[in-house]
């Protein structure tokens, strides 16, 4: 059985927070800077497991290495062929885990305990205290390696000093859930000119308030509408879809709040995440919605699959729209339900952008469609999150529930 706490992690963050905020702005010095940041990710890490925190150091030194190697190459042929074979790496212990889960579980948690032994007995016997766990954080770590290493064979990223590359990599506050942090944005805080910016501390301790009462003043207040999923067979259709639509508030503020508790840590540092939610609830169709929802994992896709795909040529868009709707799904999962889901929004973007096109021509509707249209598109997002949640054989009679057929 898998155990990770992620209320535990924030909450060992905002407490080791207090020590290495101050710390970091006592000096200018881009090495103690470097230092400190590197210190507090790592230290986080341990306290997740020491067996995590060792992978990723092998993890995070290899994607240096790659970085640095690549860019130091002249561009052709060969440069681009090792961008690939680095990316390959970049992902495979993503895939790896996605597509055998229980084996790459059973191997991550055994060898990476053993290793620990090995080279610290008194981590080894701290590490042997915690639970079995999941590579926490490793989709997104991917993700960064991956947009680190495009940058770099695009020349938007040169040959960054070791400390910089490493304190991007163990950044503390993206480690879990993201936003996928670019390498652009922790960088900056590396800046031996700036000094301690009160406005960014009084940003974050905002930030990080806002996020504690989306968790517990008003997420946690709805935690119990995921039962929604094991009792269904037992509920009104007209029960199932309130508890549904209370599901759908649940998860957005506690994804959003946790997103909120990353971004206000890394403002405490002077770094200037991206955001991650904009209220996607509030939007009028299936293209502003995922504009709006997971923002920085809408932002790399459609910079790397999207466009990839030929997506800013209209015989390639749709194809484009579904490559892309499909690599987010399967980045979450590779389950039925997950396909489903990638599905599902590939036909609703896919469909709202034909739509889009054949009323190219006509007057903007008018204002008290709005209303209706953000209604809309709420159902329309709702109805697709239980496809996070539950598994595959459970899709159908969940859904022949929703629509009285159970």
């Amino acid at each position: 059985m898998t155990e990770f706490d992620s209320l535990a992690f924030f909450a060992n963050a905002l407490v080791l927070a207090l020590f290495f905020v101050p710390l970091f702005h006592a000096t200018r010095n881009p090495i103690v800077r470097w230092a400190v940041l590197v210190s507090f990710g790592a230290l986080l890490l341990l306290l997740v497991a020491p067996r995590v925190l060792l992978f990723y150091l092998v993890y995070w030194s290899g994607m240096v290495l790659l970085q640095r190697g690549l860019g130091r190459m002249p561009f052709g042929q060969l440069r681009f062929a090792c961008f690939w074979v680095a990316t390959a790496l970049a992902l495979l212990p993503m895939i790896l885990w996605k597509s055998f889960p229980v084996t790459f579980h059973d191997l991550f948690n055994l060898i990476g305990h053993d290793l620990v032994f090995v080279f610290a007995p008194p981590l080894g016997e701290f590490d042997a205290t915690k639970s079995i766990i999941i590579p926490i954080g490793l989709s997104f770590a991917a993700f960064r390696a991956v947009d680190l290493l495009a940058k770099t064979e695009l020349e938007m990223i040169g040959r960054e000093p070791l400390a910089n590359l490493f304190a991007y990599a163990f950044f503390p506050s993206v480690h879990l859930i993201g936003p996928i942090s670019e390498y652009e944005e922790v960088g900056r805080a590396l800046d031996a000119r700036r000094a301690i910016a009160w406005p960014d501390i009084s940003a974050g301790a905002t930030r990080i308030l806002l996020g504690l009462f989306k968790l517990y003043g008003l997420a946690f207040w709805l935690s119990d509408s995921v039962q929604v999923f094991t009792h269904f067979d037992t509920m009104s259709t007209r029960a199932i879809w309130f508890d549904l639509f209370r599901f759908a508030w649940y998860f957005y503020l506690n994804f959003a709040g946790f997103s909120d508790l990353a971004i206000g840590i890394g403002r405490l540092f002077g770094v200037r995440l991206s955001e991650n939610f904009n209220w996607p609830f509030f939007t009028v169709n299936p293209a502003e919605f995922w504009n709006n929802w997971h923002i920085s994992l809408t932002r790399f896709t459609r910079r790397y699959i999207f466009v990839g795909l030929g997506g800013s040529r209209p015989a390639r868009q749709y194809f484009a729209i579904c490559g892309t709707m499909m690599v987010i799904a399967l980045w979450h999962d590779f389950t039925l339900s997950f396909v489903v889901f990638g599905l599902y929004h590939s036909a609703g973007l896919c469909l709202h952008r034909w739509l889009q096109l054949r009323r190219a021509d006509q007057p903007v509707g008018h204002p008290a469609w709005v209303v209706p249209k953000i209604a809309g598109t709420f159902v329309y997002a709702a109805a697709s999150f239980p496809l996070l949640v539950i598994p595959g054989p459970v899709i159908l009679p969940f859904y022949a529930s929703l629509i009285g057929l159970g």
